[in-house]
């Protein structure tokens, strides 16, 4: 168990695409819920994927059909959720006839 927890803020432009992609505000919070909880001990949870300020990605729960991917970043204090991004569909598309 870490000594303390790191404070979560999300960014405007993550809640812009938060609500984007999940319109009802209470089933959006509901969506992230277990990303802070996590992130908030552990920032280094996710995978480093680069950057400057460094980004993370942590993979989240389809939407839709779409594997989406939480991007963010973090000093000693905070993790910054600064996006949400499509990863990857997760329901192939139809094969041509």
């Amino acid at each position: 168990m870490p000594e303390r927890f790191w404070e979560v803020v999300r960014e405007e432009v993550f809640e812009e695409e938060l609500l984007f992609l999940i319109p009802e505000a209470r089933e959006a919070d509901d969506f992230v819920e277990g990303a802070e909880y996590i992130l908030a001990r552990d920032p280094r949870a996710g995978d480093f994927i680069g950057g400057e300020p460094e980004i993370w990605v942590m993979p989240m729960a389809p939407i839709r059909g779409q594997q989406v991917g939480l991007l963010y970043t973090f000093n000693d204090i905070t993790v910054f959720f600064v996006g949400l991004r499509v990863i990857y569909p997760t329901v192939p598309p139809p094969m041509p006839p």
